[in-house]
């Protein structure tokens, strides 16, 4: 059964697009359909992308039903290379952009936020869901059991007590497993995250190597990398979980490229951090995520970076002062 794309194989497609139109070669189409043959997930972002190219009005974006890597989508060519740098990189984020909303809906949720939106469902069973911006849920209440999938983003549960019906959150092939608690789960590419708030919770994750499965009180964090499995525990107030509930995010001695990727569900657009040594760098502080620009600008100040805004969509970070 074929996977659904994921955000990492839409910019790859993205990427292809832009690196065909601005020097295609021989060679070049055969890296394209060597790319395209290695998953079924490349030909469908192929063919997502497209789709979200054609949205955007332009010619000749329909990509063929059978041979997706005999497409190439016409890019502009007239622009000066010196600006050809930046038209790509705001090209490559309004794709993302038209494809992400699209991405969600193919994922079956039953619930979805928007950026900067935070939404509260009240569940069958009387648990309560707050979920953060950009997040996608299914779920599965039903009288033989409870559970919920995060699919994508963050969601605070407080699950209502019932021994005879633990509550699961599965997250990224691992699960978290309760009776009645308060607690934080966090998904994304690159992590799986939970931390107590009350209760005890326990978590299993299957990992590439060792697999994780503990048991976590009020106040412990476990932060599992989804490509290794590695795991990595850590214990705060439980009276500062999920800060993001109050409009805050709190970041302790994290690369600048972690608190960044925290803020953009805030924000509309797309960050692009363009050096690794300054994204590497590591930031403490507590951030109003209702003004997401400010915080921006205050993660930034120390670590010794700057911001530009070159379309209302597209956020260009780069060392150094204006």
């Amino acid at each position: 059964m074929t996977s659904r794309p994921t955000e990492q194989h839409l910019e790859e497609a993205t990427v292809w697009l832009l690196r065909l139109r601005d020097g295609e070669t021989a060679a070049l189409r055969a890296r394209h359909r060597a790319w395209l043959a290695e998953r079924p997930e490349h030909d469908l972002a192929w063919r997502q992308v497209g789709s979200a190219w054609g949205l955007l009005g332009q010619a000749g974006s329909d990509l063929p039903a059978a041979a997706a890597a005999d497409s190439v989508l016409p890019l502009p060519r007239a622009a000066p290379p010196r600006r050809r740098l930046w038209i790509a990189a705001a090209m490559a984020a309004c794709l993302l952009l038209a494809v992400a909303p699209a991405l969600v809906q193919r994922l079956s949720a039953d619930a979805t936020t928007a950026t900067g939106e935070q939404r509260r469902l009240t569940l069958a069973d009387g648990s309560v869901v707050r979920m953060a911006p950009e997040t996608a849920i299914a779920l599965d209440v039903s009288e033989s059991g409870r559970g919920v999938e995060l699919l994508k983003g963050r969601a605070f549960f407080e699950v209502a007590p019932d021994p005879a019906r633990p509550f699961t959150v599965r997250a990224g092939g691992g699960a978290v497993t309760v009776l009645g608690t308060a607690f934080d789960v966090g998904l994304s590419d690159a992590a799986l995250d939970v931390t107590v708030r009350s209760g005890a919770v326990g978590v299993r994750y299957p990992g590439a190597g060792q697999a994780v499965d503990v048991q976590l009180g009020p106040g412990d964090r476990m932060e599992i990398d989804r490509p290794s499995g590695a795991a990595t525990a850590g214990h705060v107030d439980p009276a500062t979980v999920a800060p993001w509930l109050d409009g805050r995010l709190f970041v302790a001695n994290r690369p600048l490229s972690d608190a960044i990727a925290a803020l953009r569900p805030y924000m509309r657009g797309w960050i692009i951090v363009t050096d690794a040594t300054l994204a590497a760098r590591r930031v403490t502080g507590l951030y109003n995520l209702q003004a997401p620009d400010a915080a921006l600008q205050a993660m930034l100040q120390p670590a010794g970076g700057t911001v530009r805004q070159v379309t209302p969509f597209l956020r260009i970070v780069t060392s150094g002062a204006p």
